[in-house]
């Protein structure tokens, strides 16, 4: 799968110092943050929207989001006479990947920061991201378990649209504030996109089956 294949390159990449990816991240960086001190960053609100974009990957914002997300989509499904359990499986699944994969990756990437700082043994690094993943499988595993239920084309292609932007957003963000490098953000979007993959399959198999 080509998201899997770019998550390893950029993994590779994220354990070889000044590799090439690695040299990309520092121009970037250096362009992002040189911005900030200019022009852009000295309009009125910048900062404050990169930090409120970046918060959107807080555990305690995406997760129970989620969560909300994948109630409504039990209570649609009995409705419908549907296997209303569904959600209840596929939501917790994504969140034990979320955590099972950017946990241990931090500590054995142990990647140091954009900002130089260092990572002390045992310690989290800054690849992957863990902001843009949660954001990322959260709301899209949340937004994924909701649209058999939405039954306009016009509202489900906003709602993915406006994913997009908020992912964007949050990745944007965390760059913005030299939280994050852009290759970390990016390595959390493969991992989100392979984990809606998985889930839109699942969910797509059990729903098709008569009901229990």
């Amino acid at each position: 799968m080509l998201l899997l294949a770019v998550l390893g390159l950029l993994t590779w990449q994220a354990l070889v110092p000044h590799g090439p990816v690695d040299r990309l991240d520092a121009t970037l960086r250096d362009a992002v943050q040189s911005a900030r001190d200019g022009g852009p960053g000295r309009l009125p609100g910048v900062e404050t929207l990169a930090q409120l974009l970046s918060d959107i990957g807080d555990t305690l914002v995406s997760v129970p989001l989620l969560l909300a997300a994948a109630v409504a989509a039990a209570v649609l499904a009995r409705r419908r006479r549907l296997r209303w359990w569904v959600p209840a499986v596929i939501a917790p699944a994504a969140l034990v990947v979320l955590m099972g994969t950017v946990v241990p990756g931090k500590v054995l990437v142990a990647r140091p920061g954009p900002d130089g700082e260092r990572v002390v043994p045992g310690g989290w690094g800054w690849f992957p991201s863990g902001h843009t993943a949660t954001a990322s499988v959260c709301l899209g595993t949340g937004l994924l378990l909701l649209l058999p239920y939405i039954l306009r084309p016009v509202l489900r292609r906003v709602l993915v649209g406006l994913l997009a932007l908020v992912l964007l957003g949050v990745g944007a963000g965390l760059v913005w504030c030299n939280f994050h490098w852009v290759s970390d953000v990016v390595a959390s979007w493969c991992l989100a996109g392979t984990v809606w993959w998985c889930a839109a399959v699942a969910q797509l198999r059990l729903l098709r089956r008569r009901p229990d």
